[in-house]
Order: C-alpha cells, then sequence, then structure tokens
C-alpha cells in the first residue's frame, strides 16, 4: 500500500482480486439486492397495523445495511463488511421478534425507552457534561414521567436482549455461532490483531500490515443472503409476499452458493 492507505490507487489491485474470486457471490448480492428492492416497493401496509409498519421500517434499514456490506466487499475492506453482517443479525432478529405477537412488538419498542431511562441516569450523574436546558431536573422529572406512562401504555414489559429475541424465534443456535463470532470483529478481540502483523521465519516482528484482506469474505458473504432470505420469510408470514416459489428459489441458489464456496468444512 502506498502512503494513502485505503485511498490509495494501490487498492485496486487487491479489489480484483477479491471481484475475481468471490464473482458469482458479488453477482448473486446484485441479483438478490434488486428483488428486496423490489419487494420493498410491493409491500403495501394498513396505517393502523402500527407493527407492520415497524417490520417493513426494519426491512427497510436492513436493505441500506446489505448494500452497505456489499460495497465495502467489493472494495476489499473485509472487517468493516464483517462487522455490518452482525448489524444485519440484529435487523433480522428485531423483525422476526416483532412478527410473534402484540405483546413481542410492544416489548421490542419498550428497548428504546429503556435506553431513554439509562441517558437519563448518566445525565443525572454528569449533570456538568450537558448543557443546562438538558440536565436541568424539571425536564428529567418530566421526561422520566412520560417514559414511565409509555411503558405503561405498552404493558410493561421486561428490558430484552438481542440474546433474548433470537431465542424467542428459535434462533439461539445463530446467537452462540455465527452472532458471536462477528463480535470479534466489532470488538476488536486480540485474535483479530495477528492480520496486521508481520513476523519473520525466526518468529521476530517485522512490520506492521495495512493490506486489504483477499480472502475470507464468502463466510459472511452466504450469512448476509441467509440473513435477508430469512427477513423476507418473515414478511412473507405476515404480508404473503414474497411467494413460496421466490422462497425457494432463492434458498436454493444460497444453497449452492454456500456448497461451491466451502471445501472440507472451510470457507474459502
Amino acid at each position: 500500500m502506498d502512503f494513502e492507505g485505503f485511498f490509495g490507487i494501490d487498492l485496486d489491485k487487491y479489489k480484483r482480486v477479491v471481484l475475481k474470486k468471490y464473482e458469482e457471490l458479488f453477482a448473486f448480492h446484485r441479483e438478490f439486492n434488486h428483488f428486496l428492492n423490489k419487494l420493498r416497493l410491493e409491500i403495501s401496509v394498513d396505517d393502523n397495523d402500527y407493527s407492520g409498519i415497524v417490520m417493513v421500517g426494519i426491512f427497510s434499514k436492513s436493505l441500506e445495511t446489505y448494500q452497505s456490506i456489499y460495497f465495502l466487499f467489493t472494495n476489499s475492506l473485509l472487517s468493516p463488511g464483517a462487522s455490518l453482517s452482525r448489524v444485519l443479525f440484529e435487523e433480522m432478529v428485531s423483525i422476526g421478534y416483532c412478527n410473534e405477537g402484540e405483546k413481542e412488538f410492544y416489548t421490542f419498542l419498550a428497548k428504546e425507552l429503556y435506553k431513554k431511562k439509562k441517558l437519563m441516569n448518566v445525565i443525572e450523574r454528569n449533570p456538568n457534561l450537558f448543557p443546562k436546558e438538558v440536565s436541568d431536573p424539571k425536564r428529567i422529572r418530566k421526561n422520566r414521567e412520560w417514559v414511565k406512562n409509555k411503558l405503561a401504555e405498552y404493558g410493561d414489559p421486561n428490558e430484552i436482549s438481542v440474546q433474548q429475541m433470537a431465542q424467542k424465534i428459535g434462533l439461539s443456535f445463530l446467537y452462540e455461532t455465527y452472532y458471536r463470532i462477528a463480535c470479534n470483529e466489532v470488538h476488536t478481540e486480540p485474535y483479530i490483531l495477528d492480520r496486521y502483523f508481520m513476523f519473520s521465519d525466526e518468529g521476530f516482528l517485522e512490520s506492521f500490515s495495512s493490506e486489504p484482506e483477499t480472502g475470507g469474505y464468502a463466510r459472511f458473504c452466504i450469512s448476509s443472503f441467509e440473513f435477508m432470505l430469512r427477513i423476507i420469510n418473515y414478511l412473507a408470514m405476515r404480508f404473503k409476499t414474497p411467494s413460496d416459489d421466490d422462497l425457494k428459489k432463492y434458498n436454493d441458489k444460497i444453497k449452492v452458493l454456500a456448497e461451491k464456496y466451502t471445501e472440507n468444512g472451510s470457507w474459502k
């Protein structure tokens, strides 16, 4: 890499390797993206179907994440794209959880209220770190009362985590496997740093690597396809679209790609 890092012209040679190596995955990514965006425009939601509106909102957000993963991967930026796949997992779990019923829907909405409560606690403990209009005790009391009333309106649900939502919709196995792996990219676990060290044959540190990764994309690509497929399965349960034929068609295509990009149980 030159002195511009990822902004430099040297990035092109890494991109060419990645684009060629994962050509079929990126082609499907674009094909599936076209179908998903078309689906988004076709879904009709009643004005009083609040959970349906939220589900389509989450779907729209997941599309943004899905497309961002494509742009990062096709520019040979593995780690940022892998981190976004964790976000996509959370979006999949959220839409599936909201689809469970009214109680689950309001429990999901309450997540934001619990975050507001925690923020108010922080403001009260550290009033000098915030503008006076934000840390004003009267304003905080008023906001606490609003949150309390809103929680009561939602049925006073307990705060829920991604892990608990995943368990509710039968995805504990994905949480314990894929989600935890993707979390390593987000939280900078020590072993992730190995890719940035260059050692001599004798085991001495020679330099720090800043080269983009040209391998390891398949697992995250396939996972993003599978997450979006699960998302539109939840939509089909609720809105009767997409059709079973479309779901089967894309499920079959993803299976073929997964088999092609694995060898002896390992991703290419």
